[in-house]
Protein backbone atom coordinates (compact mmCIF):
# COMPACT_ATOMS: atom_id res chain seq x y z
CA UNK A 1 0.00 0.00 0.00
CA UNK A 2 1.45 3.75 -0.67
CA UNK A 3 1.70 6.20 2.27
CA UNK A 4 -1.15 7.17 3.98
CA UNK A 5 -2.79 10.81 4.94
CA UNK A 6 -0.14 11.69 7.40
CA UNK A 7 3.12 10.95 5.26
CA UNK A 8 1.71 12.63 3.06
CA UNK A 9 0.48 15.54 4.40
CA UNK A 10 3.91 15.53 6.37
CA UNK A 11 5.22 15.39 2.36
CA UNK A 12 3.54 18.04 0.95
CA UNK A 13 4.28 20.61 3.95
CA UNK A 14 7.91 19.56 3.53
CA UNK A 15 7.47 20.81 -0.39
CA UNK A 16 4.98 23.69 1.21
CA UNK A 17 8.30 24.94 3.22
CA UNK A 18 10.41 24.07 0.21
CA UNK A 19 8.89 26.49 -1.48
CA UNK A 20 8.76 29.55 1.46
CA UNK A 21 12.22 28.82 2.16
CA UNK A 22 13.04 29.63 -2.37
CA UNK A 23 9.97 32.18 -2.20
CA UNK A 24 11.89 34.17 0.81
CA UNK A 25 15.28 34.07 -0.89
CA UNK A 26 14.25 35.50 -4.10
CA UNK A 27 12.69 38.20 -2.62
CA UNK A 28 16.06 38.83 -0.49
CA UNK A 29 17.78 38.17 -3.78
CA UNK A 30 15.27 41.03 -5.29
CA UNK A 31 15.85 43.53 -2.12
CA UNK A 32 19.78 43.28 -2.81
CA UNK A 33 19.05 43.75 -6.35
CA UNK A 34 17.36 46.57 -5.52
CA UNK A 35 19.21 48.22 -2.87
CA UNK A 36 22.34 47.62 -5.96
CA UNK A 37 20.12 49.57 -7.89
CA UNK A 38 19.62 52.34 -5.99
CA UNK A 39 23.28 52.46 -4.93
CA UNK A 40 24.28 52.34 -8.53
CA UNK A 41 21.92 55.04 -9.27
CA UNK A 42 23.30 57.18 -6.26
CA UNK A 43 26.66 56.90 -7.80
CA UNK A 44 26.29 57.25 -11.47
CA UNK A 45 23.99 61.02 -10.36
CA UNK A 46 27.21 61.56 -7.98
CA UNK A 47 29.51 60.96 -11.20
CA UNK A 48 27.45 63.16 -13.50
CA UNK A 49 26.76 66.21 -10.89
CA UNK A 50 30.64 65.75 -10.16
CA UNK A 51 31.13 65.87 -13.83
CA UNK A 52 28.52 68.65 -14.78
CA UNK A 53 30.78 71.11 -11.64
CA UNK A 54 33.93 70.22 -13.21
CA UNK A 55 32.77 71.23 -16.44
CA UNK A 56 30.97 74.50 -15.25
CA UNK A 57 34.77 75.20 -13.48
CA UNK A 58 36.54 74.62 -16.75
CA UNK A 59 33.54 77.33 -18.38
CA UNK A 60 34.21 79.53 -15.65
CA UNK A 61 38.24 79.41 -16.31
CA UNK A 62 37.52 80.09 -19.75
CA UNK A 63 35.20 82.94 -18.95
CA UNK A 64 38.21 84.44 -16.24
CA UNK A 65 40.92 84.00 -19.26
CA UNK A 66 38.28 85.84 -21.59
CA UNK A 67 37.26 88.52 -19.71
CA UNK A 68 41.19 89.70 -18.29
CA UNK A 69 42.02 88.93 -21.94
CA UNK A 70 38.47 91.32 -23.36
CA UNK A 71 39.73 93.92 -20.44
CA UNK A 72 43.38 93.74 -21.78
CA UNK A 73 42.21 94.43 -25.02
CA UNK A 74 39.85 97.28 -24.32
CA UNK A 75 43.32 99.29 -22.60
CA UNK A 76 45.01 98.87 -25.27
CA UNK A 77 41.58 100.51 -27.31
CA UNK A 78 41.88 103.65 -25.01
CA UNK A 79 45.24 103.92 -25.34
CA UNK A 80 45.20 103.54 -29.41
CA UNK A 81 42.71 106.14 -28.82
CA UNK A 82 44.01 108.36 -26.95
CA UNK A 83 47.58 108.18 -29.13
CA UNK A 84 45.39 108.99 -32.50
CA UNK A 85 43.42 111.45 -30.75
CA UNK A 86 47.40 113.08 -29.41
CA UNK A 87 48.68 112.12 -33.64
CA UNK A 88 45.49 113.89 -34.92
CA UNK A 89 46.13 117.18 -32.56
CA UNK A 90 49.45 116.99 -33.91
CA UNK A 91 48.92 117.23 -37.54
CA UNK A 92 45.74 119.55 -37.14
CA UNK A 93 48.58 122.06 -34.97
CA UNK A 94 51.23 121.55 -38.04
CA UNK A 95 48.65 122.04 -40.80
CA UNK A 96 48.03 125.24 -39.54
CA UNK A 97 51.46 126.53 -38.83
CA UNK A 98 51.93 125.58 -42.38
CA UNK A 99 48.50 127.12 -43.52
CA UNK A 100 49.77 130.11 -41.20
CA UNK A 101 53.64 130.25 -43.00
CA UNK A 102 52.44 129.75 -47.13
CA UNK A 103 49.65 132.74 -45.89
CA UNK A 104 53.27 134.66 -44.59
CA UNK A 105 54.83 133.75 -47.86
CA UNK A 106 52.75 134.63 -50.50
Amino acid sequence: PGPGPSEQLAFVQGLLEEERTRREEAERQLQACQADSVVNKRYSASADIVQAQTKMQELQKERDTFEVALGSAAADLVKAQSKLTTERQSFDRTREALKARIADLE
